[in-house]
């Protein structure tokens, strides 16, 4: 009898495999329309607003601060202009830079010029330029901030996760879809 029972089990499951194969081709594809717009938030914020500040900040540090240095040149760190996140916070910024000149040691030409840092940023000096450092660490910590941090507005995390649960359900769907053809062989 138990071997009825779930051999009826089974007929409902084959009976109701093409509806839940449909159910979940349209989560798919709801899944599909937030990476999308997942994926339109990140460039905007990258084009519009981190991008701009640190097109405006490169400007700011070249036209207003690079010239109380003559014969300075600007060195980029690393981290500068990188959208990134490291515990405990977001890692990618605009305040990765310094001034340097090759200051020339005495006697000239005995020695080369030795390049010398004259200048590394410091938050205070320039409010416009601070500005712009707090505008791209805002957009930094918006695009990058991870879903386990007790938030959940981080645009890539977000679109992670959807990626994730697209796979998820893809998988789901396919096994459903292959039920059709093998439950009815044990029904």
């Amino acid at each position: 009898m138990a071997a009825n029972q779930d051999q009826q089990k089974l007929s409902q499951m084959l009976k109701a495999a093409p509806e839940e194969s449909a159910n979940i081709a349209s989560s798919i594809s709801s899944v599909e329309d937030q990476i999308s717009e997942l994926t339109e938030q990140a460039s905007a914020m990258e084009g519009a607003y981190t991008g701009v500040a640190e097109t405006d900040a490169i400007t700011y540090i070249t036209d207003n601060i690079l010239p109380l240095y003559p014969g300075g040149y600007i060195v980029y760190g690393p981290t500068f202009g990188t959208i990134a996140w490291s515990d405990p916070g977001p890692e990618g910024n605009i305040e990765d830079w310094t001034i340097w000149v090759d200051v020339t040691p005495t006697p000239p030409p005995i020695l080369p010029p030795v390049p010398t840092q004259v200048y590394a940023y410091t938050p205070g000096d320039y409010p416009d330029l601070d500005k712009l450092v707090a505008d791209y660490a805002f957009g930094n910590d918006y695009l990058t901030r991870p879903l386990n941090t007790g938030a959940t507005y981080g645009i890539y995390p977000s679109r992670s996760a959807m990626q994730a649960a697209k796979s998820l359900l893809e998988e789901n769907k396919a096994t459903v879809d292959e039920s059709i053809t093998k439950f009815p062989d044990y029904v």
